[in-house]
């Protein structure tokens, strides 16, 4: 007659360790990797609020209007906006009429990056409507 040993449940010492030891080192890649990822965050969440606060311009406003806003307040006391929103990095939006980016000189909107400073390079950098734009559309 065999006898079986009957298996021990539960891990050992060295595989709990082991296991420790993964999960630190993908921790310390998560915090690492974080930062960076929250800033492309940022850049993409504000170059759609610029296309959002585009389309309230160029629709909302202009159409009823027929002209463009000298300020970014005019929406306000137009009532076409409520309250104007800031960029990811809570800095307000820089509106120029008859600005000089847009090839269509309408009107610049513009959000100075993460240092909220003009120029800069990376985060820092402006960002700007229509410099990330699909050329595929026609002001006529």
């Amino acid at each position: 007659m065999q006898y079986r040993k009957k298996r021990e449940q539960g891990f050992t010492l060295v595989e709990l360790m082991a296991v420790l030891f993964i999960i630190s080192i993908l921790a310390g890649v998560v915090i690492f990797v974080n930062p960076f990822v929250t800033d492309d965050a940022r850049v993409t969440a504000t170059k759609l609020q610029i296309n959002e606060l585009c389309k309230v311009i160029d629709t909302d406003y202009h159409n009823k209007f027929s002209k463009y806003p000298d300020s970014l307040q005019d929406l306000i006391s137009k009532n076409v906006l409520k309250e104007i929103p800031k960029d990811s990095w809570g800095n307000d939006f820089v509106y120029i009429k008859g600005g000089t980016y847009n090839g269509a000189g309408k009107y610049d909107l513009i959000s100075l990056g993460a240092d909220n400073a003009e120029g800069g390079t990376g985060y820092d950098a402006d960002i700007i409507n229509n410099h990330f734009k699909e050329t595929t559309d026609t002001d006529e």
